[in-house]
């Protein structure tokens, strides 16, 4: 994306700007919350908090603490701070998009900039693990996911693809171009998932001002999906069912109605399906 070196000078400033004004006084924390609330959790509760199980999180906390990317050294005035820890941290932060910096670090009695140190660390670390994640299914998987959607009245289907939006600051960079229809600054996001809403496929960094439709036709998606769908005889084996903002508006109808669906290089479009299986809590 053109935006990716402003991005990066932003990210740079406001890491400064944080260290800046992290400067050392007294604020009412909050002491041992994790030693003596978190273990307390129950597994729903634990799950409602950080939005993964803690199975999961073990598994993360485990590969964090083998990776390049943790060191219990240099977290600043904090000290020492574990992988189980920052994972914590991390999740948190994450999870609670209201929070501020400020409200998290006093949470886990740290400073704002062990906390700024920290979610880079994790967030870098996930970054490296998304290629062994995030993958297409598999010709099994397929299999298992078109079964789940026949049921559903779908068949072919091994995906739902739909668009969100990353809140953000308003950029000092051209920011009417990231100034989406509902009015707040955004980068948007596209993804395929399962039916169990595991990422198949993501694809983001567009402005948010940037029609879904666009922003599939430049997604290596786009070029990719007819062969990821796998052409027997000219007709798709499966496909990926999607809302009507997802793909170009030329999309033509063919033989199953147009008030039904429309049809083309794997995409099936029913209005609502798959933001009903995104939005399913």
């Amino acid at each position: 994306m053109s935006d990716s070196s402003t991005s990066s000078e932003s990210a740079s400033s406001d890491e400064e700007q944080i260290l800046l004004n992290d400067y050392e006084h007294e604020v009412p924390k909050n002491r041992n919350y994790v030693e003596n609330t978190v273990v307390l959790y129950s597994e729903q509760e634990f799950i409602s908090h950080f939005r993964i199980s803690r199975n999961v999180y073990n598994d993360l906390v485990e590969k964090f603490r083998n990776s390049d990317y943790f060191s219990e050294e240099g977290n600043g005035p904090d000290g020492n701070i574990g992988a189980a820890h920052s994972v914590l941290i991390f999740l948190w932060f994450a999870a609670h998009q209201t929070a501020s910096f400020r409200d998290v670090a006093d949470r886990f009695d740290i400073t704002i900039s062990s906390l700024f140190r920290i979610t880079n660390k994790v967030i870098r670390f996930l970054s490296s693990m998304s290629a062994d994640v995030i993958k297409w299914p598999n010709e099994e998987e397929q299999e298992r996911i078109e079964e789940y959607f026949l049921e559903k009245g779908f068949p072919g289907v091994i995906g739902a693809i739909d668009g969100t939006h990353i809140k953000i600051d308003k950029p000092s960079d051209d920011p009417d171009s990231y100034l989406n229809r509902k009015h707040f600054f955004s980068i948007q996001v596209q993804v395929v998932c399962d039916h169990e809403k595991r990422i198949r496929d993501v694809f983001l960094g567009y402005p948010g001002s940037v029609h879904d439709s666009r922003a599939f036709r430049a997604s290596p998606l786009s070029t990719t999906l007819a062969e990821k769908c796998g052409p027997i005889n000219d007709i798709f084996e499966y496909e990926v069912i999607g809302n009507d903002e997802n793909i170009p508006d030329i999309v033509e109808p063919q033989g199953i109605g147009e008030d039904q669906a429309d049809d083309r290089d794997g995409v099936i479009m029913r209005d609502n399906v798959a933001r009903m299986l995104f939005q399913r809590r």
